[in-house]
């Protein structure tokens, strides 16, 4: 088990554009994944707000329900639930009005079980249960290699002599 935190992540995705990945596995071995290629979470005043962007995957998309959501947690209810969302589903996470995901939740026993109560994932139209999750996010590596070209260029133009400029010379 590692939990970076909120305040380490908003750091992180605060520097520049991040994607994430989401790994499941459920408990008859089967293994999908939900990537959203755009990842960020704000500050302590903005509550931790998810933003995320386009999702492509196998598990479905169960985050994007909760997209703009503030996080909530046992004492600081933020969601759009009538009752509190982290209390009745056993976790903290960035609840809308408490379905479709929790991967804070408890680990399952099992297959079955009280879906309130264990780590779930609701793509693809049905609540499963999860053995095993694991959230992954890194810098968008496409914007990354883009801005470096640009600097490339802009370094190119203002300072790199061209074969004219050198038989001036």
């Amino acid at each position: 088990e590692f939990w970076l935190g909120l305040d380490r992540i908003h750091q992180l995705t605060a520097s520049g554009p991040y994607e994430l990945a989401v790994l499941l596995e459920d408990f008859d071995g089967n293994k999908t994944y939900a990537k959203y290629d755009r990842f960020e979470i704000g500050n302590e005043g903005e509550k931790y707000a998810l933003t995320l962007g386009k999702y492509s995957g196998t598990a479905g998309d169960a985050l994007t329900y909760s997209n703009g959501m503030k996080f909530s947690t046992f004492d600081e209810d933020n969601d759009k639930g009538s009752g509190q969302c982290a209390v009745v589903y056993h976790g903290a996470w960035w609840y809308n009005a408490c379905y479709h995901s929790n991967l804070n939740a408890k680990y399952s026993p099992g297959a079955t079980g009280d879906i309130t109560a264990m780590m779930n994932w609701s793509g693809n139209g049905k609540i499963i249960l999860r053995k095993t999750s694991r959230m992954m996010i890194r810098p968008k590596i496409s914007i990354a290699i883009e801005t470096i070209m640009s600097n490339l260029k802009l370094l190119e133009d203002c300072c790199i002599p061209n074969e004219d400029q050198l038989e001036e010379r």
